[in-house]
């Protein structure tokens, strides 16, 4: 266990400091592997409010590994209002994975707004066609067709 600390507090480290981004992103993908570490909740949280949209990005993913309601919270504003479309749908996508079926009624909300290639809504659409709710298998054959 303490080495288990040890090892989640050096990755949030890197998360948070390291000077290349794609070392960042990495180590707050590897900090799901920590998700009952307080340090590692707090790196991967403080990563979606950063200012490079693909540590926003890598951080929305990750959020997925760290269910509960705080995390519902985040994944729900980035969905709706980061600057990102790429970010929001990868965002949604980690919301629909953690919050399941209640998840659902904002990505119908989410999904109906346009972007370039379908950045916002593929992710999603990946994530629902797995689920087996009414609402979910709905929602994914609308825009499925």
């Amino acid at each position: 266990r303490r080495g288990e600390e040890a090892a989640a507090h050096a990755i949030a480290r890197d998360a948070e400091i390291d000077r290349f981004w794609a070392v960042r992103a990495q180590s707050l993908q590897a900090l799901t592997a920590f998700s009952a570490d307080s340090t590692a909740r707090s790196a991967v949280y403080g990563a979606s409010r950063d200012s490079d949209p693909r540590i926003r990005q890598a951080a929305a993913g990750a959020l997925a590994g760290f269910p509960g309601a705080e995390t519902d919270s985040i994944l729900t504003t980035i969905a709706r209002s980061d600057a990102s479309p790429i970010v929001r749908g990868v965002a949604l996508a980690s919301y629909l994975k953690v919050a399941g079926d209640a998840a659902v009624p904002l990505a119908r909300e989410v999904m109906v707004q346009q972007s370039w290639r379908n950045v916002l809504r593929t992710p999603a659409i990946t994530v629902l066609k797995g689920m087996n709710g009414a609402a979910a298998q709905s929602l994914y054959h609308e825009y499925v067709k």
